[in-house]
C-alpha cells in the first residue's frame, strides 16, 4: 500500500492539485488602464449632460468626470494665490489633462468597477439613444491567439521529439498554464520551458541521463529563462510556474513507474546501448527546435505590438489616454499624488503666513519631510505679554493620511480617488490603444529575450560545428 501511494497516488495527486490551482488562480485578461475604474471615452464635442444622463440611467454613479470636479481653493485668499505667473493653477490644469486624450479628440469618464455591468448598458444607451459613439478600455474577449501560438510550438516539438510520450507528460503542464494565463509573458515562458523539455527528453532512461541533464547548461539556461520570464507576470504567476515544474516532474515519475511495471511482464526487455553522453547536448534537430522557439516568440511579439487595448468596435488605436506607469520621479505635466499633498500643505500654511510676505510667486512651495507650520501665540504671564510659537501642522505621513482620508470621504467623485485606488506610487503618461495588452515594457523585453536567446545558443553551436570541435 505504501509503495502504491508513493509510486502512483502521490504523483497523480500532485499533478491534479497543480492543475486545479491553475484553474482556480487563472488570470482573466484585462486591458484596463486604471485599477478599480473603467475608462469611457466619447468624442470631445459630445454633450456632457447627455453622457452623464446615460450613465445615471444605466445605474453608474460616482463617475469621475471633469464636470464633477470642484475647485481646489477653500478660501478667497487661496483662490487668488493659486494663480501662478501664467494666470493658471498648475495643479488644476494638471488634473484636467486626465479627462482628455493626448490630441484632444476624446473626453474621458472614469466609471467605478462596481458598475461594470452598468457601463456596458451605458455604452449601448449612448450609441442607440444619444447617437454618441463610446469606447471602453476594458476588453473581455479571451485572446485565443496567445495560447494557440504555444499550442503550435508544442505540436511542432512533439513532431520532432524522439520520446513523444515523455514529451507530452512533461510539456502538457506549461501549455495548461498558458491557457489559464493567456498573457504574452506567460506564453513566452511556456514556450521556452517546452524547448527545455524537448532538449531533455532525448536521454529518457539512458545510462547517465540524470547526470547529463544536471550538467547540460543548455537545459538549465532555458529553464532559468522561462522561470525568470514567469515572474514578470507577478509573484503569484511566478510561484504557479514553479509548481508547473513540480507537476511535470510528478508526471514523469508516474510515467517511469508505469513503464517499469509494464516491462516486468516480459522476460526480456531491450536496453538502450548508447548512453546519454553519446547523444550529445545539441544536434541538428535541436537547432531546428530553436528556430521553432524563436518563431513562436516572434509571433507573440507581433501580436503584442499590434494588439489593441480597446474593446469597442469603433476602434481606439489612434487615441492616447492617460495611464499609470512605474514611478520614475521625473516631473510631469500630469498632476499627481505628490502634487495633491503639496497643494493641501500650502492651503493649510496660507492661513498662518504673513500677508506681507505672500505673493503669487512665493505663496506655494514644495515642502520637505518634517517641515512645520507654526503659529505665534500671545499670552499674559506675570503681568507681561509673552509670545510663543506652537506647531500647527507637520508635513509627515500623518498629515498625508489625514488629507487622503478627507478626499476619500468627500461627497463627490474627486479625481484624487482614482489615484488612491491604484494602491501604489505611479507616474502618468499617455498610453496608445495600439500598445500590447499586458506587460508593458517588461513584456516586450521578455518576448525579445525569448526570441533571441534560442538564436544566440544555436549560433554558438553552429560556430563550434564549423570549427570541428567536440560539443558532447
Amino acid at each position: 500500500m505504501v509503495d502504491f501511494v508513493k509510486r502512483y497516488f502521490a504523483p497523480v495527486f500532485v499533478a491534479l492539485f497543480v492543475t486545479v490551482l491553475f484553474i482556480v488562480l487563472r488570470t482573466h485578461p484585462s486591458y484596463k488602464l486604471w485599477k478599480g475604474y473603467t475608462v469611457l471615452s466619447v468624442p470631445c464635442d459630445s454633450d456632457d449632460s447627455a453622457v452623464s444622463n446615460a450613465l445615471l440611467e444605466a445605474g453608474c454613479s460616482d463617475v469621475i468626470s471633469l464636470s464633477a470636479q470642484r475647485g481646489g481653493a477653500s478660501s478667497a485668499l487661496e483662490s487668488i494665490l493659486l494663480q501662478d505667473a501664467g494666470g493658471v493653477d498648475s495643479y488644476e490644469k494638471g488634473k484636467s489633462l486626465y479627462f482628455f486624450d493626448r490630441d484632444g479628440k476624446a473626453r474621458l469618464y472614469y466609471v467605478p468597477d462596481a458598475h461594470k455591468d452598468g457601463i456596458k448598458a451605458a455604452t449601448e444607451l449612448l450609441e442607440h439613444n444619444y447617437r454618441i459613439s463610446a469606447i471602453l478600455d476594458a476588453g473581455t474577449v479571451f485572446p485565443w491567439l496567445v495560447p494557440a501560438v504555444v499550442l503550435a510550438v508544442f505540436a511542432a516539438f512533439l513532431w520532432l521529439s524522439e520520446n513523444r510520450a515523455v514529451f507530452v507528460a512533461a510539456a502538457v503542464f506549461p501549455v495548461a498554464f498558458c491557457f489559464c494565463n493567456p498573457l504574452y509573458v506567460a506564453a513566452a515562458a511556456a514556450s521556452i520551458e517546452i524547448y527545455a523539455i524537448f532538449l531533455a527528453q532525448k536521454v529518457w532512461r539512458r545510462r547517465g541521463g540524470t547526470e547529463f541533464i544536471l550538467k547540460n547548461w543548455c537545459v538549465w539556461i532555458f529553464c532559468a529563462a522561462s522561470l525568470l520570464a514567469s515572474f514578470a507576470m507577478g509573484f503569484v504567476g511566478g510561484i504557479l510556474f514553479i509548481l508547473n515544474f513540480v507537476a511535470s516532474a510528478s508526471a514523469l515519475f508516474l510515467l517511469l513507474n508505469l513503464e517499469e511495471d509494464y516491462e516486468r511482464r516480459f522476460p526480456f526487455v531491450p536496453v538502450l546501448i548508447r548512453d546519454a553522453k553519446m547523444v550529445g547536448k545539441m544536434n541538428r534537430r535541436s537547432v531546428k527546435g530553436m528556430a521553432i522557439c524563436s518563431c513562436g516568440a516572434f509571433l507573440l511579439l507581433v501580436l503584442f505590438l499590434t494588439g489593441a487595448n480597446f474593446s469597442s468596435g469603433n476602434g481606439g488605436g489612434d487615441l492616447y489616454f492617460p495611464a499609470p506607469k512605474d514611478y520614475n520621479g521625473n516631473s510631469s505635466e500630469f498632476a499627481s499624488l505628490d502634487d495633491f499633498f503639496v497643494q493641501r500643505w500650502n492651503a493649510v500654511a496660507l492661513e498662518y503666513r504673513s500677508l506681507g510676505e505672500l505673493s503669487s510667486a512665493t505663496a506655494f512651495v514644495r515642502p520637505s519631510e518634517g517641515d512645520v507650520v507654526k503659529q505665534t501665540r500671545y499670552e499674559k504671564r506675570g503681568g507681561e505679554i509673552r509670545a510663543s510659537e506652537q506647531v500647527v501642522c507637520t508635513y509627515d505621513e500623518a498629515f498625508r493620511k489625514k488629507e487622503a482620508a478627507s478626499v476619500l470621504n468627500a461627497d463627490y467623485p474627486a479625481l484624487e480617488k482614482l489615484w488612491f485606488a491604484q494602491g501604489r506610487k505611479f507616474s502618468t503618461e499617455y498610453a496608445s490603444g495600439e500598445s500590447g495588452a499586458d506587460g508593458g515594457e517588461a513584456g516586450a523585453a521578455v518576448l525579445l529575450m525569448a526570441m533571441f536567446l534560442p538564436l544566440a545558443v544555436a549560433f554558438y553551436f553552429i560556430l563550434i560545428w564549423r570549427k570541428g570541435r567536440n560539443v558532447l
